[in-house]
């Protein structure tokens, strides 16, 4: 367990985890929303999603709702490589799409 002080009667403690899960989410079709699966992600916990490195220079899309996926102001683009980290409760909050047939991205989260 590990602690972070900072300011005045400021103190966080942060658990550790017994476990962790890590997926591959596929975008079998690009144009067709998939949302990521069902993982409770607890307190503490975040969600990291990494475009496969495999995928090159083809853009996976992540964003919150299928539709948002086709929206360029509404989504994020990662390339090969690249990732994110988001602090929610559930993986099945977020949305993926892809430039390319067959890309896809790794999901991983402490449990």
């Amino acid at each position: 367990m590990a602690r972070i002080v900072g300011g005045v009667n400021s103190v966080v403690t942060l658990v550790n985890f017994t476990s962790f899960i890590a997926q591959v989410v596929t975008v079998v079709t690009r144009n067709t929303p998939v949302q990521l699966p069902s993982i409770s992600i607890p307190d503490g916990a975040s969600l990291f999603i990494r475009a496969l490195v495999s995928n090159g220079n083809k853009k996976i899309y992540v964003a919150n709702t299928s539709g948002d996926t086709a929206i360029p102001t509404s989504r994020l683009a990662l390339a090969g490589g690249e990732g994110i980290e988001l602090r929610i409760q559930n993986a099945n909050a977020v949305w993926i799409d892809a430039s390319s047939n067959n890309v896809g991205v790794e999901i991983f989260t402490e449990q």
